[in-house]
């Protein structure tokens, strides 16, 4: 009898165990589920989004900021006293439907304003820049300050912040550095989602499939020896006020730091990790996923944050004024050589180092009245001096803007000659008013 009982109890205790193993390996396998589960565009999107498009041509601008990695000083020397970004930011924002606009960092405060009334949101991008005094600083703090009081007004102007520019926006509204160090360099790990994600614009109507993934998968790429503590964040009650937290993750170290979140009010939205070079970098040094999961969740940023960006109303007041701010023009640097490099290419640009930053605006208040004068005047000059370089390269141009008028002139006609013969040609048409160099109609 008791070796019965002795032999049931194991039989017993041996399909607990394998129910529990079947559990556990039925945990650590991801399940795709359903095709309906995935996409790389909210669920809500012709719902809620569409209806509230105001553009078709958004323009984004993106941040740049001193090269300060001294690895890429000395194998590209003509980064030194250069501002750059990477230009997986600007394939991040064409990937899409966006364009690019650089903003440098010896832009003046004044011209800041009036660039983002005439683009249509902005990229915060990862890098080595200064937190506390620099232009990529002051820029950060201003655009936050902006897009907070745009949203008060009902125009939206979305801003999306990855690695340093996701701390640089917390930083900006919060008036101070409470970054703690974090073990989380070449790190992809899964998002641990909080109760607050589902209700969130920015993940509230993911695809089912992609919310999974992020938090099974570690596909979200972390390159940060800094991040947002939990901790700062739960105990600021302006920081509780502003931003929604969608996720937080853990460092090598156990250190807690905020991974996700977004302004509850306005277009703010913060990614300790890196979408960007899940699509274009490709450097085998680092461990970023490639696989579809991860492929499909970066396209999903992409396409949520221009999304936001068709909702504003800004645009140039002509195609001439906007291509003059394209980064079209410019060329990306390869540095994908460079063993340690995060970057495939980099978009180099020429800045006044001279920039006004936002120590030296504070001290503005403690210099004399001939002090700020003299240094306005310089300001001044150096703006003249911009603005000499850039009629020089437009003179360049100015043979193509002869033949453009021409065929504007030549349009015309033809619309005059479709007129008379009483064939409208409406495509033909359409197509005149939309290329029109010196005005945008209404309906773009």
């Amino acid at each position: 009898m008791r070796r019965l009982l002795t032999l049931a109890s194991f039989l017993v205790l041996s399909t607990l165990v394998s129910h529990a193993l079947a559990k556990s390996a039925k945990k650590k396998s991801f399940e795709y589920g359903p095709t309906s589960d995935w996409g790389t565009y909210p669920t809500n999107l012709f719902e809620d989004h569409v209806p509230k498009m105001q553009n078709f041509r958004p323009l984004i601008g993106v941040v740049a900021m001193e090269v300060n990695g001294q690895k890429l000083i000395v194998d590209v020397p003509i980064t030194r006293s250069q501002d750059y970004f990477g230009s997986s930011f600007v394939k991040l924002v064409e990937a899409a439907g966006g364009r690019a606009v650089p903003v440098l960092e010896d832009i003046s405060d004044a011209d800041l304003v009036t660039l983002m009334s005439k683009i249509n949101g902005l990229i915060l991008p990862g890098g080595d820049a200064d937190i506390s005094d620099s232009g990529y600083a002051r820029i950060a703090k201003m655009a936050v300050k902006y897009s907070m009081q745009q949203a008060k007004k009902n125009i939206t102007f979305p801003i999306l912040g990855i690695c340093r520019g996701t701390q640089m926006m917390m930083m900006g509204v919060a008036g101070s550095d409470f970054l703690i160090e974090t073990d989380a360099l070449n790190l992809s790990i899964p998002l641990t989602f909080t109760k607050e994600a589902k209700h969130s614009r920015f993940f509230g109507n993911a695809p089912k499939g992609l919310l999974r993934g992020l938090a099974e998968k570690p596909i979200t790429f972390n390159a940060h020896a800094w991040g947002i503590p939990t901790d700062s964040y739960y105990n600021n009650t302006k920081l509780k006020k502003a931003f929604r937290v969608i996720s937080t993750n853990y460092d090598r170290n156990g250190t807690e730091f905020i991974s996700t979140y977004e302004g509850r009010d306005a277009p703010l939205y913060g990614l300790q990790w890196h979408p960007e070079k899940v699509l274009f970098v490709y450097n085998p040094s680092l461990a970023v996923d490639h696989g579809m999961v991860s492929t499909l969740a970066s396209q999903y940023v992409a396409n949520f944050f221009v999304l936001e960006a068709r909702k504003s109303p800004n645009r140039f007041t002509s195609r001439r004024e906007e291509e003059d701010h394209l980064v079209f023009k410019h060329y990306p640097t390869y540095v994908g050589n460079i063993t340690e490099t995060p970057y495939e290419q980099i978009y180099l640009f020429d800045f006044d180092t001279d920039v006004i930053t936002e120590k030296e605006d504070a001290s503005k208040m403690e210099e004399s009245e001939d002090e700020f004068e003299e240094k306005e005047n310089k300001d001044k000059k150096l703006s003249l001096k911009k603005k000499k370089k850039s009629e020089e390269k437009s003179a360049n141009k100015k043979e193509i803007i002869i033949n453009a008028d021409k065929a504007d002139n030549k349009e015309e006609k033809e619309e005059e000659v479709a007129e008379e013969s009483g064939d409208e040609a409406p495509h033909l048409i359409k197509i005149s008013r939309n290329f029109r160099k010196d005005s945008y109609p209404d309906s773009l």
